[in-house]
Formats: C-alpha cells, sequence, structure tokens
C-alpha cells in the first residue's frame, strides 16, 4: 500500500478518535481507532524497514525475519468482537 495513502488513513481514524468524548459507552470505539492506528504505524514501520535494507542491499535480512515471525490468529485481525 502507498505510504500516503497509510498516512491519510491514519489521520482520519486520529481525527475519529480525537473527536470522541471521553465516555465509558464509547471506549470499545476508542479501543477500535487505537488498534487501527498502531497497526497503520506497524505498516508504515515495515515499509521504512524494507526500503532501508533495500538501499544497504540486504534484503536477505528481511525475508529470513519474514520467515521467524509468527502468523497472527484471525481473531487477532479481525476485530470481530467490537461493535461499532
Amino acid at each position: 500500500m502507498d505510504r500516503d495513502l497509510l498516512i491519510d488513513i491514519r489521520t482520519w481514524y486520529e481525527d475519529q478518535l480525537h473527536d470522541l468524548k471521553n465516555e465509558f459507552n464509547q471506549k470499545d470505539a476508542r479501543w477500535y481507532y487505537r488498534k487501527r492506528i498502531l497497526q497503520i504505524n506497524l505498516m508504515l514501520s515495515t515499509i521504512d524497514e524494507t526500503e532501508y535494507l533495500d538501499s544497504l542491499d540486504a534484503l536477505f535480512l528481511k525475508k529470513k525475519l519474514d520467515a521467524l515471525n509468527v502468523e497472527p490468529c484471525e481473531s487477532d485481525q479481525d476485530f470481530a468482537e467490537v461493535n461499532i
């Protein structure tokens, strides 16, 4: 995904989070927005890491790291338990 698009999406989530009131009934929505912002930040840092390793001609390190990573559970990714 394009870096500018990810930043635009993150900005939208940050604006939505900022507009929420600090009320108990909006706790799940705040959690959801924070989680999405963290995921987008991780995606952006992954892009930075790949570009940096590519500039060093060391993408083989990234492939080795990716081979060591464990795939997250499906339930960790779909946020089905959050009803907004």
